[in-house]
């Protein structure tokens, strides 16, 4: 019955931490009012508000509108009344009045079109009307605009799109015996003008003509004579196609040219095109030429790469690991009592309320739902990264081959590592946030991922170079509330539960088993892939030797500096003077610390390196936006190296085969904290690059 009631504050809890935060779609703003008082303009991406006390007034989109005049009958200056339809294109410019200054923006607006549109009729005859719409469109826009300016509201245009003049007048300026009498008109205006060019010629001196010019004039008359195949002198029948059947004496006649091009056009026969061989030929020869067949080639073999690492992820990730159970540590620690029977901290809070799940409702929440429910976080996930990397679409296509490649991916799914994603999806929420200028959401998103698993909190100096009082006091309360309600769901201090969320302990049949006793390298173990058991690996120690304290103490001390010395580089881009974009910065520095999260982490697992993926997706953004060529290509090389190592080991397979080598089973490729080692330290130097040229171009 507590674990129902503590469940159940949980759950207020967590609603209050979603009423908190609203996501404001792109070209959108939200207006927030405090007691019923505006307070202030939410922008697009995410935002925090205080539950209770602010509710949000309205939706404004900022995109520019379309709103349709239904047909309204006007009059014109000379008495007619016609039928007149209109479109208008506006947009908001000022989305407080918008929302307080008129009650119906939309209802207001079409009021006001129609009293501007019967005053600038009203002001034609029906002529003008039908023959000045871009003035009228244009009067109709001054006039609108200078109306709706008090409403925040900017008129860009006004089109009108259909006159209908009564049936009437209708009948009587368009029926066929006025177009007759037009074409009348127009006919003997031509003769005159025939007349008058013959007589002006009549009038002119003979000159005699040479005989060129003679044998010219006769060369011409014979190519103007008909052809036999003719039965009429006129040119448009010369054509094949053109000949009817029942050739008339009056063929060249005006209306049977025009019925003959109405009834029968021609269709004269076009050159033939060129064959499938030549266009394919045509087409490679283009492509070489224009440097496009390798990005095609390369755009295959990257949709080869992710098909690939798709269909892995699927079979490696659940179609194999369903029959098993996803058997891991997250299986074991939550649902077999010998590894945790729900006492104390194991993990962090949120790894204690996926507990108090479990066991309110065991027959919903079991391994399966926790292993489908990484879908989803990894695919937020991916799409936050990106979009906190100003990723193109070649980036985005490019990662996305990266993380279905990533062996370590279809890894976490297969053991259901829901810790480590849930980590995962927070702190790409922090990188999201913080390259949107949203310091609080940053810090709020890192303390949850810290109450997953204390790790995290690595990424404090990220946090404190792009600090705020409101991101601090957010922080602060968000944290004070999550252990709260841990340590009275837990039955425990404020005081015991701060100390059990930073040296989590592991409880199992009455005994209380601190997990940094199990922080000792165990070179057997190829579940333990840490930096410590790396080393002892890597010279040769057995499980009993005695020189494994000290591996450990070696593994700690390089722990520790390497994190200084990228908290170093990090300083230097966030608050260094150098001309590099804040995007670039931030994804230069949170990749960089995703990268050591496998490093600072207490017992380093396979699924652990989950981590990587953010960084890889900030690495190829980078080396994508990189204006030198050369650079980029050069530490491109490197990173696929690297990830090849730390993350791929399939790709030594054929070369194992071919060689009768054994790369796979090497060290580099069984023990990846190496190859992430090396990510940290080639991004540490690719950064600090990036910095000395860019700071070269502030004087």
């Amino acid at each position: 019955m507590n674990t129902i009631v503590f469940f159940g504050v949980a759950l207020v809890l967590l609603i209050v931490l979603l009423r908190t935060i609203k996501i404001v779609p792109q070209k959108q703003v939200k207006i927030i009012e405090r007691l019923g008082k505006y307070h202030r303009t939410a922008e697009a991406g995410l935002n925090t508000i205080v539950p209770f006390l602010d509710s949000v007034r309205d939706t404004i989109d900022l995109r520019e509108q379309i709103t349709k005049i239904e047909p309204q009958p006007v009059i014109t200056r000379d008495n007619v009344t016609m039928e007149v339809d209109a479109v208008i294109y506006y947009l908001i410019a000022d989305p407080v009045r918008a929302t307080y200054e008129v009650q119906n923006l939309k209802w207001g607006l079409e009021q006001l079109t129609l009293s501007a549109l019967r005053n600038v009729i009203g002001q034609l005859d029906l002529d003008h009307t039908l023959a000045s719409r871009d003035t009228t469109n244009s009067q109709l826009r001054a006039a609108l605009d200078t109306a709706t300016q008090q409403w925040g509201v900017k008129v860009m245009r006004i089109e009108l799109k259909n006159i209908t003049p009564p049936e009437e007048i209708r009948l009587t300026r368009f029926s066929p015996r006025t177009d007759r009498r037009r074409r009348g008109c127009a006919s003997r205006r031509l003769k005159r003008r025939r007349f008058k060019w013959s007589r002006r010629r009549s009038a002119r001196p003979a000159v005699p003509r040479s005989t060129s010019s003679r044998r010219n004039t006769s060369m011409r008359s014979a190519r103007s004579r008909p052809t036999p195949t003719s039965s009429c002198s006129c040119p448009s029948k010369q054509a094949a196609s053109w000949r009817r059947s029942a050739a008339s004496k009056n063929c060249c006649s005006p209306r049977n040219e025009v019925g003959r091009v109405l009834l029968d056009p021609p269709r004269l026969p076009g050159p033939k095109g060129p064959g499938l061989r030549a266009i394919f030929w045509g087409t490679m020869r283009a492509a070489t030429a224009s440097n496009s067949l390798p990005r095609l080639a390369a755009s295959l073999a990257l949709v080869a790469a992710a098909a690939w690492g798709l269909r892995l992820t699927i079979l490696e990730g659940f179609v194999y690991a369903w029959p098993r159970g996803f058997s891991g540590d997250f299986s074991a620690l939550m649902y077999e009592p010998r590894w945790w029977d729900g006492t104390r901290i194991m993990y962090g809070p949120v790894f204690v309320f996926e507990r108090w799940l479990v066991n309110a409702w065991p027959r919903i929440f079991t391994v399966s739902f926790f292993a489908l429910a990484n879908i989803p976080a990894v695919a937020l996930a991916f799409v936050l990264s990106l979009a906190a990397a100003r990723a193109t679409r070649t980036t985005a296509f490019v990662a996305f081959a990266a993380w279905c490649c990533f062996r370590w991916l279809f890894y976490a799914f297969s053991v259901a590592a829901n810790p480590e994603i849930l980590e995962l999806l927070f702190l790409a929420l922090a990188w999201y946030a913080a390259s949107r200028a949203k310091p609080t959401i940053a810090w709020v998103a890192v303390v949850v991922a810290a109450a997953t698993k204390v790790i995290p909190v690595v990424f404090a100096p990220l946090l404190l170079l792009r600090a705020s009082r409101k991101a601090i006091a957010a922080a602060v309360v968000t944290g004070t509330l999550i252990v709260a309600t841990t340590a009275a769901g837990q039955h425990l201090s404020f005081r015991e539960t701060v100390a059990a969320i930073l040296i989590p302990t592991r409880n199992a049949g009455g005994g209380s088993v601190s997990q940094r006793s199990e922080i000792w390298p165990i070179p057997s173990v190829y579940q333990d892939v840490g930096l410590n058991t790396a080393i002892a690996r890597a010279t040769g120690m057995p499980d009993g030797d005695p020189r494994l304290p000290l591996v450990q103490n070696v593994a700690d001390v390089l722990t520790v500096v390497v994190y200084l010395w990228s908290a170093l580089v990090a300083f230097r881009v966030l608050r260094g003077r150098h001309a590099l974009p804040e995007a670039t910065r931030l994804a230069l520095s949170y990749g960089l610390f995703f990268a050591l999260m496998p490093l600072a982490t207490f017992q380093t697992h396979p699924h652990t390196f989950v981590f990587l993926l953010p960084a890889w997706t900030a690495i190829i953004a980078m080396l994508t936006d990189d204006g030198d060529r050369g650079r980029a290509t050069e530490f491109g090389a490197a990173f696929l190296l690297l990830f090849v190592f730390g993350g791929m080991p399939s790709a030594a397979v054929p070369v194992d085969r071919l060689l009768h080598t054994r790369l796979v089973t090497s060290l580099v490729f069984v023990d990846p904290i190496w190859a992430n080692l090396g990510v940290v330290l080639a991004l540490s130097a690719y950064a600090l690059r990036r910095t000395r040229e860019a700071s070269a171009v502030i004087p």
